[in-house]
């Protein structure tokens, strides 16, 4: 049984998730809980959080990305009454000794965290076949599969921005994390301009913080204090020609939706998830210097094979 009020939750700030919170927010003409790092004028106060929680109307509670304080507002909701659905990014994290041991501890506690949320939660939302994958096969009778919420109209209007340079530009953005590191391909990418004259320029996007980044002309390094707005970041996709997603792990992807529907072939890190895409929407960039070579040669001799891929994903939402 659903009701017909809805209030959205996320209270581990993620900057990249703001506009992905208001769109389902819009989705749903919900009201909005969220962390004040987010610096949301719009978000209800804890007082009026509460007030819904415990009044006589009932509230579906929304909660997308996981953080600690979610388990003490679902036992609320769940003594007095309310659904909870319960979005999740990465349902389970693998366990491996190549992880590391914060890694794993830092798993072990969300694996722990989302046993309960599985538990706990009326509903359980995941964007990706991938992410389902992830999800106890106890829990699928309750699981759905939705489409990550990105703003497609937003979109449009950037389908036809001009290049801003001769070479093919690859684009890296997003957080540098245990999941998702972009180090190796840059180490690789510079090692092979330095043999061989490549048609490429690497641009990457990075947080200002301490990283042993690899001084080259052959990549350009472009630091920010915090984040990015969202027409800037659509900006750099629409003017680069290939996008890339070193992830190690992941179930989905935002960057990934916004650069196939803007026509942006993708250089794919080793990632599980994403090996179902590897020579349809981009290629793999390999392991050594050959094998990237190889690939980044692939990838420019199908260059528009590639781009016509990715259109044809969105190809019914699209208006040219």
């Amino acid at each position: 049984m659903s009701y017909s009020k809805n209030i959205i939750i996320s209270l581990h700030c993620e900057p990249s998730l703001l506009n992905e919170i208001i769109l389902l927010s819009k989705d749903f003409r919900s009201e909005i809980f969220i962390s004040k790092k987010y610096k949301c004028e719009n978000s209800l106060s804890f007082f009026l959080l509460l007030k819904r929680i415990f009044g006589v109307e009932k509230y579906d509670f929304h909660f997308y990305n996981t953080s600690i304080l979610n388990f003490p507002i679902i036992l609320l909701i769940r003594i007095f009454g309310g659904n909870v659905i319960y979005y999740f990014h990465e349902p389970t994290l693998k366990i491996a000794f190549r992880n590391g041991l914060v890694d794993n501890i830092k798993s072990l506690v969300i694996n722990f965290l989302h046993h309960n949320f599985f538990l706990l939660s009326q509903q359980c939302v995941v964007f990706s076949n991938c992410g389902l994958g992830r999800i106890p096969r106890r829990y699928y009778f309750k699981t759905i599969l939705k489409s990550l919420p990105f703003d497609k109209e937003q979109l449009i209007r950037y389908l036809n921005n001009k290049k801003l340079s001769s070479k093919k530009r690859i684009l890296f953005y997003g957080n540098i994390n245990s999941g998702k590191n972009p180090f190796p391909f840059i180490r690789l990418f510079d090692l092979l301009s330095q043999e061989v004259h490549l048609k490429w320029e690497l641009i990457v996007y990075l947080r200002k913080g301490n990283y042993n980044i690899v001084n080259s002309d052959h990549v350009t390094y472009i630091t920010h204090d915090d984040r990015l707005t969202e027409d800037k970041i659509l900006t750099e996709i629409a003017h680069a020609d290939c996008v890339l997603l070193p992830h190690l792990r992941c179930t989905q992807s935002a960057i990934f939706e916004k650069a196939t529907f803007l026509g942006k072939p993708i250089i794919f890190g080793p990632c599980y998830c994403f090996r179902e895409f590897y020579n349809i929407y981009g290629v793999y960039h390999g392991e050594d210097e050959i094998e990237l070579e190889q690939n980044l040669t692939f990838l420019e001799s199908n260059f528009d094979s590639f781009k016509e891929r990715c259109l044809s994903r969105f190809k019914k939402k699209i208006i040219k």
